[in-house]
């Protein structure tokens, strides 16, 4: 939110569990894709950071 406030619009970083035909699903909004909506270069640190650390956090639910 320092490098970019309207970033907000964007957070929390959204999740969504769903069944289909009997298989529990996880899906995230990769965070990587929200600093190339605001196209803000400072942001891809911390936007890659953010996805690595909800990818083990889905990995470790599924």
């Amino acid at each position: 939110l320092q490098i970019e406030t309207e970033i907000g619009l964007l957070l929390p970083c959204n999740v969504i569990v769903y069944e289909k035909e009997g298989v529990v699903h996880v899906a995230m909004q990769k965070p990587s894709l929200m600093s190339q909506v605001v196209g803000k270069k400072e942001l891809e640190g911390v936007a890659d950071e953010a996805e690595k650390r909800m990818l083990v956090a889905m990995d470790s639910i599924v």
